[in-house]
């Protein structure tokens, strides 16, 4: 196989996590590596050549850790998501409205990024693999791990009184994230960071209004 050759997709079970610490290490190299690549170029243009260079690994460790490719792109959206949360510190700690704001403008801010719009690392896989019946669960229990938080924080601010106490907020937090993917996509292509902003800034108004309504 060619360095520019994709990496072949076998059918295969998914292997177990390394038992031994040197074993992380290395899956975690190679995880890494394609999550790099496969957010740089995507998933079918990244090859087994590549993901092993980047790494520093070799072929045949690749197979030890992962028995197909479906099995690396699942470990690399695994990676992203936990990247995603873990650049979102306020999302875990929204309390109040101006929590929320402050969560929502540090988000914003993230992904204008200094040399354009930057893609959301979970939609750009999404958008992807999401007609693959092996991989589109391993995307919609990524956007779940980043609803949850989101729904808990807007429960939070519906039983203080923050936001509407009719609201429900599984459906208010799958509108904001419907708004922040969007918002995302359509900066990236038209290379206009004030549309994610001005998107989020009308969602957050129109919640806002709603609330002094009340």
């Amino acid at each position: 196989m060619n360095a520019e050759a994709p990496f072949a997709k076998h059918v295969e079970t998914v292997k177990k996590e390394p038992s031994t610490e040197r074993g992380r290490r290395t899956r975690a190299s190679i995880v890494d590596a394609a999550a790099d690549l496969m957010y740089a170029q995507g998933v079918a243009a990244t090859s087994i050549d590549q993901v092993i260079a980047k790494s520093g690994t070799g072929k045949s460790q690749m197979y030890h850790y992962f028995a197909s490719k479906d099995d690396l792109v699942q470990a690399v959206v695994d990676r992203q998501i936990g990247r995603a949360l873990g650049g979102q510190p306020r999302l875990f700690a929204i309390e109040s409205w101006e929590d929320l704001v402050a969560w929502a403008e540090d988000l914003v801010a993230f992904h204008q990024g200094s040399s354009g719009p930057l893609p959301c690392p979970i939609g750009t896989l999404a958008a992807e693999i999401d007609r693959d019946d092996t991989l589109r669960p391993a995307i919609a229990r990524a956007f779940e791990q980043w609803l949850e938080p989101l729904e808990v924080a807007l429960t939070k601010l519906r039983v203080n009184g923050e936001i509407p106490g009719d609201s429900q907020s599984r459906r208010l937090a799958l509108r904001v994230m419907v708004v922040l993917q969007g918002g995302m996509l359509m900066a990236r292509t038209l290379d206009d960071p004030t549309i994610l902003a001005d998107s989020v800034d009308a969602l957050l108004a129109e919640i806002h209004g709603a609330r002094c309504a009340t």
